[in-house]
C-alpha cells in the first residue's frame, strides 16, 4: 500500500493517524486518508481540521484546558 500526507512535522503524525484508523478502527485506506486529522503544532498547541464533530472538539478543548492549559484550534492548516 502506498499513501502519503503532507511533509514537515505533520508527516509522521499524519501517517500514524491513518494507520491507527486502518488497524484499530477497520477503516479502508480511502476513508482513513479522507478523515479529518489533528496536528500537534508546538508545545501544547493542537490544530484540528474541520470535520470533527462539534461535541468532540468541545470535550477535547475542555479536557485539554483543564488538565494542561493546552490550546486547540480549528484550522485547515493541519493538512499543511
Amino acid at each position: 500500500m502506498s499513501f502519503g500526507v503532507m511533509g514537515g512535522s505533520m508527516q509522521p503524525q499524519g501517517h500514524a493517524q491513518v494507520m491507527v484508523r486502518i488497524a484499530d478502527y477497520g477503516q479502508n485506506p480511502q476513508a482513513a486518508s479522507d478523515a479529518p486529522r489533528y496536528r500537534i503544532v508546538q508545545g501544547l498547541e493542537v490544530s484540528v481540521e474541520s470535520g470533527f464533530a462539534p461535541a468532540v472538539l468541545e470535550i477535547s478543548r475542555a479536557a485539554a484546558t483543564d488538565r494542561f492549559g493546552a490550546m486547540i484550534t480549528t484550522s485547515s492548516a493541519a493538512r499543511n
